[in-house]
């Protein structure tokens, strides 16, 4: 059976890995020693926002 995931979700999904690629490859920072993970995206049902949780 095929999962079915809404379009909020999909867009979750990708936003997650475009900003960790973006982190990865564009932050050189120095002062950022640790690993920068986004955990998790939430987007609003109307897709207007976004919340984007970052670990390190």
């Amino acid at each position: 059976m095929e999962k079915l995931f809404n379009r909020s979700d999909r867009i979750a999904q990708e936003l997650q890995k475009k900003i960790a690629a973006i982190i990865q490859h564009s932050l050189k920072d120095p002062r950022i020693k640790t690993i920068i993970t986004v955990s998790e995206v939430q987007v609003s049902k109307d897709l207007s926002y976004a919340q984007i949780f970052v670990s390190f």
